[in-house]
């Protein structure tokens, strides 16, 4: 028969792994711990693919790092414009200097335009008179009829002249400025109080022509004498009116 060799394999699950060549085994400690190895001869022969990865996962800390910080730099990119917010625009001084006068003008116009009605109220009258004084504009005299004061008033028949009555009055001006010369209503009434007559004198009726224009300063006294015809009835007695 023939005869068949074999060879006895040596049980290396039970014998002790060897370090590989051209490495030194560490020595074993007594106390139960390993000592480690350099491991800087594996970690060179590290695949470049594992060393792109490890790099990739470096820079994802940097940024978490980088986004969880509050004063971290801004990274916005500088084509992104940035809108500037509206600056409150200041207004020069001049510009209300001039806003001012305008006011004041369009006041000074509007004033001298109703002068003609702000001049018979005595708040007003003092600002116009000064106002057209240097604007050189006219003012109408002013007219206050209560202001006038009568002296002395006489109704009697015009000697000589059947029918006609010649009234006469003096009259004084206790107003605060030069008046106008005042109209004044004359009324003839009887025994009876009944009015038999009356009329409105107004200044052309007892006035010359050259007085027309003129006015009364305050203080100042004037007199009038007009005839007027006699209404029928019996006139006894008459009243005076200033307008």
């Amino acid at each position: 028969m023939p005869q068949t060799t074999s060879t006895l394999e040596p049980d290396r699950s039970q014998a002790p792994a060897l370090p590989p060549p051209g490495d030194a085994a560490a020595p074993a400690r007594t106390d139960g711990t390993h000592v480690l190895h350099d491991a800087g001869a594996s970690s060179a022969a590290t695949v470049p693919g594992q060393a792109a990865h490890a790099a990739a996962d470096a820079r994802a800390a940097a940024s978490t790092e980088a986004d969880l910080d509050p004063y971290a730099e801004d990274r916005t990119p500088s084509f992104i414009g940035v809108v500037p917010r509206p600056q409150a625009r200041r207004v020069p001084g001049w510009q209300w200097t001039v806003l001012a006068l305008l006011v004041a003008a369009l006041g000074v116009q509007m004033l001298v335009a109703d002068r003609a009605r702000l001049a018979q109220d005595a708040r007003w009258r003092p600002l116009l008179e000064r106002t057209c004084a240097v604007l050189r504009c006219s003012l109408p005299a002013w007219h206050q009829p209560q202001a006038y004061t009568m002296l002395a008033r006489e109704v009697r028949p015009l000697p000589g002249a059947a029918g006609v009555l010649q009234v006469h009055a003096s009259f004084r001006n206790d107003a605060r400025w030069p008046q106008q010369w005042p109209a004044i209503a004359v009324s003839l009434s009887d025994a009876d109080g009944r009015t038999l007559g009356a009329r409105v004198l107004l200044p052309k009726d007892y006035l010359e022509p050259d007085l027309r224009q003129t006015t009364l300063a305050p203080g100042q006294s004037a007199q009038m004498t007009v005839q007027v015809r006699e209404p029928p009835g019996g006139a006894v007695a008459f009243a005076f009116e200033f307008r």
